[in-house]
């Protein structure tokens, strides 16, 4: 094995770096959903696909940088090295268009699971259908644009034939799935501008869902590499820019795919976290209303002795005995009691995607201020 040179130590400590960062993000993703939500779905499992490939890659991206791949031509003058390098970048180009498939198969597995229109679907559906055709032909051409079939990665065979032009392929794959990326992330915006939420909670779970266009930055600047690659002289030293875009791309991918889950865990942890801490240096009444010094945790007791309380925790309602959908009939007589601020009915929905939560919301102030209990609101929540 060589050494580093040129361009090597970079790609060695950025791809390192994303891989490492795409991992956390991935890890997080997956604990939030076996701990918190309904467990793994289809979206986490092309998620985790995509996560292999990334770190294949990185793999390759390594191996290359100890053989020669960012040094000047002048500098590898071993034929031996020169064939091992040429193995390395022919398995870099059979990742990248798996890598393409399933980064974007994990994207467009979580839009199906948000949509209800039959059209959106057939949207989705037909684009990956495309995006898989073409990943299939640059896989399949790769082996078969030449004869005999190691001439693919050993430069130094002369007598074979070549009836496939395999980078015509690869070009377009490139330009699509960067097409896709910006495409993938506009469909969010007319998937949900007549959800029924507040404005900015939609602009919130909009932007969460369209960060993929940071993707499609990266497929840009990667599809300007490698077409400038074709008419390179240097193409040892060249070749590490796409792969070095290559690798951000797909990060980026994964980062802004796992973004939707990383925000439920900051809004139910910190800001919950940060909402704890400060009801608990605030007092409040106690016997029948409020109850001061717990931490944050506010009971409004039931006065008609039924055992049907709310327990409310950093601004998130907890409900027991017989209110609607939690362990009980879905009714709640009028009774007076402080459990009526919430209304005839009282539902929490529950499904995949996009959840609907019932949340009893406490404020108070101090000394003569304007107190305020029981203000309901709806939110939803991307999981």
């Amino acid at each position: 094995m060589g050494g580093l040179g040129g361009m090597g130590p970079t790609v060695v400590g950025v791809t390192l770096l994303e891989m490492f960062l795409a991992l956390a993000f991935v890890a997080t993703r997956t604990w939030a959903r076996i701990r918190l939500f309904s467990g793994m779905r289809a979206d986490d499992y092309w998620l985790w696909a995509a996560m292999v490939m990334l770190i294949a890659f990185t793999a390759v991206a390594i191996g290359g940088a100890y053989r020669g791949l960012g040094q000047h031509n002048d500098k590898l003058t071993d034929v031996e090295q020169i064939k091992k390098l040429s193995k390395l970048l022919f398995t870099y180009a059979c990742i990248f268009p798996l890598s393409v498939l399933t980064s974007k198969a994990a994207v467009a597995t979580f839009l199906l699971m948000i949509v209800v229109k039959k059209t959106h679907k057939i949207i989705i559906y037909s684009s990956m259908a495309i995006v898989a055709i073409l990943c299939l032909l640059e896989f399949i051409g790769l082996f078969v644009q030449c004869f005999p079939v190691y001439s693919n990665w050993n430069p130094f065979i002369t007598d074979k034939v070549c009836h496939f032009n395999v980078t015509a392929v690869g070009y377009t794959l490139a330009g699509y799935g960067t097409f896709l990326d910006f495409f993938l992330a506009a469909l969010p915006w007319f998937f949900l501008r007549n959800l029924q939420i507040k404005r900015r909670e939609r602009l919130t779970i909009t932007l969460s869902l369209s960060a993929g266009v940071l993707a499609g930055i990266c497929g840009l600047v990667r599809l300007q590499q490698l077409v400038a690659l074709g008419s390179a002289s240097d193409r040892n030293y060249q070749f590490a820019a796409p792969v070095l875009w290559s690798s951000t791309e797909l990060t980026v991918s994964i980062v802004c795919t796992c973004l939707p889950a990383t925000r439920t865990l900051y809004r139910r942890y910190v800001k919950g976290l940060a909402s704890s801490m400060g009801d608990s240096t605030t007092g409040g009444r106690t016997g029948g209303r409020r109850t001061r010094g717990t931490g944050g945790m506010y009971t409004l007791n039931d006065r008609s002795g039924n055992g049907n309380g709310v327990t409310v925790t950093g601004g998130a309602a907890s409900v027991g005995g017989g209110l609607g959908g939690v362990g009980g009939s879905g009714r709640t007589k009028a009774n007076g009691s402080d459990e009526s601020i919430l209304g005839d009915e009282f539902r929490m929905q529950n499904v995949r995607g996009i959840k609907q939560t019932t949340n009893v919301v406490v404020e108070f102030e101090d000394g003569d201020s304007r107190k305020e209990d029981g203000a309901t609101n709806k939110s939803v929540e991307v999981v």
